[in-house]
């Protein structure tokens, strides 16, 4: 009603009814909003006070919106309703009616009465228009928070080998788009609920507590319900069985991964905080929206990286079938082409790669008649020749998988020598690939470690001191260094399980 302009209103109520009769308006309780400047007229005061005490005030409007009040020697009070607010009237006019009627008029009452009428009608319809324009502005603003936070969405980081911190900074956008206290994503089997407090606002007290208790009943509740919940009044009677002497207001919207509920996600706001709205619901089941299908993506990469470590061991297996003698030989070597990667410091993606490679290095070999393979003692040229293809047919055989493009190389010259005399390629220095130069040094050493068709194994002491020879001809001496380096001060690195890099790294 502040945005209404009642002076000109009372200034067209004074041309309708005379300018000796004053204007009063009340909001829809009756309190006193503004009144014309003659409201000093005997009565009126007193009558205004009376339109506070709405009561005998409404009762007297009836279902009409208007109607009168006999106020004695002062006159008669006549009012009238205007705008709608839910069921009651948004405001209400008054007017004070004295005197008899002069000749060939109407009684000032019934004068007074049409003028409040048509003043009412007025204000009913810019009221009406207000709500309306508040209406658009408040969707306006819903419908900006939604693009807004759209916009945040499509941002979110899609990297699923995080686990569980891949949904931290959906969290935090609950935090920031809907001003909580709290946000986490509660699940079954999740005992430590992941969550995001935001920094600004006052703490809750006992956090770990508040989030045992969520995640015992908030939890069952929402995914056995399979719908919002929405938590705001101290006295709300769920409160006995939900969030119970906890003086918080909880939102919950729950999670569906293919039209199952997977987790809850909830947000959390202090007693002194306003209450959750319509508005808040729509963005919180936006933002489960957005978790379900992070969930599901992650779902589907685990699944991706299970199948892939599978059909990896599947394809390592068929190498050793081959072979007995080299059984082991490529996780041996995946594990210590990882571990000198690490001491190198090599990037997130260049690892990867080392891993990929490292594993797949001997694929080829599945392309090698077996008698070549363990045969006992010298190879001859042509035999030699075979073994010198397998590589390239490594290379071949896993060409076509996209997401080992960048371990090729790695795989293709890992029999490259520094010097230049290795093959397919007679690559020489800086110019082999680096994972091809990590691959040669721990295939080199497994080789002389194990025990072959063609000659026992040599000591570890045995097989550093031919690494260390070969270094600058056969081996990257930076590389040789490095390993040397490792095994020195970690020498348990060489009884470490094969599978831990494949576990890790699938």
């Amino acid at each position: 009603l502040k945005r209404l302009d009642f002076a000109y209103y009372g200034r067209l109520f004074g041309r309708l009814a005379g300018d000796d009769h004053c204007l009063a308006v009340c909001n829809g309780r009756g309190d006193l909003v503004w009144v014309s400047e003659d409201s000093s007229r005997p009565g009126f005061p007193e009558a205004l006070r009376q339109i506070g005490q709405t009561e005998g005030f409404r009762s007297a409007a009836g279902g009409n919106g208007h109607g009168r009040l006999t106020l004695g020697e002062h006159g008669t009070l006549i009012f009238a309703s205007f705008g709608q607010n839910g069921e009651a009237p948004a405001g209400w006019l008054a007017s004070l009616a004295g005197g008899a009627a002069r000749d060939g008029q109407a009684t000032p009452v019934e004068r007074l009465t049409e003028a409040l009428q048509d003043i009412a009608c007025g204000l009913h319809r810019e009221v009406d228009y207000q709500f309306e324009l508040d209406d658009i502005a408040d969707e306006l603003s819903g419908r900006y928070e939604e693009l807004h936070l759209a916009y945040a969405l499509a941002g979110l980081s899609h990297d699923y080998s995080q686990g569980a911190r891949l949904l931290v900074p959906l969290l935090s956008l609950c935090t920031e788009n809907l001003n909580v206290s709290l946000a986490t994503l509660l699940t079954k089997d999740n005992r430590s609920p992941v969550h995001v407090a935001k920094a600004d606002l006052e703490p809750l007290a006992n956090l770990d507590f508040l989030l045992v208790r969520l995640q015992g009943e908030v939890f069952n509740f929402v995914s056995s319900a399979r719908d919002t919940l929405v938590i705001n009044a101290m006295d709300d009677p769920r409160r006995a069985y939900l969030c119970t002497n906890l003086p918080y207001k909880v939102l919950a919207a729950p999670v569906f991964v293919q039209n199952q509920v997977r987790a809850v996600l909830t947000v959390v706001r202090q007693s002194t905080q306003p209450d959750f709205t319509n508005s808040d619901r729509k963005l919180l089941e936006m933002l489960a929206n957005q978790a379900g299908s992070l969930i599901l993506g992650q779902d589907m990469h685990g699944d991706l990286k299970k199948f892939t470590q599978q059909m990896v061991s599947s394809l390592i297996e068929a190498v050793d079938a081959k072979d007995p003698y080299t059984r082991g030989h490529s996780d041996r070597v995946n594990l210590f082409s990882m571990e000198i990667g690490r001491s190198l410091k090599l990037g997130e993606a260049a690892m990867q790669s080392l891993y990929w490679a490292s594993l797949l290095h001997d694929l080829g070999k599945i392309g090698v008649p077996d008698v070549v393979l363990s045969k006992p003692g010298r190879l001859e040229d042509d035999e030699f020749t075979l073994i010198k293809g397998h590589p390239a047919l490594g290379q071949e055989i896993l060409a076509p998988v996209e997401r080992l493009k960048s371990a090729l190389p790695g795989i293709l010259h890992h029999h490259e020598r520094f010097d230049g005399s290795g093959y397919p390629h007679h690559l020489a220095g800086r110019a082999i690939p680096l994972n091809a130069r990590i691959i040669a040094v721990a295939d080199t050493y497994d080789a002389m470690t194990s025990t072959r068709s063609y000659r026992p194994a040599l000591s570890h002491a045995k097989a550093m001191d031919e690494i260390i020879q070969v270094s600058g001809s056969q081996l990257d001496p930076d590389v040789a260094q490095t390993w040397w380096q490792l095994v020195e001060s970690r020498p348990e690195i060489l009884g470490i399980g094969a599978l831990t890099e494949r576990e890790h790294h699938g």
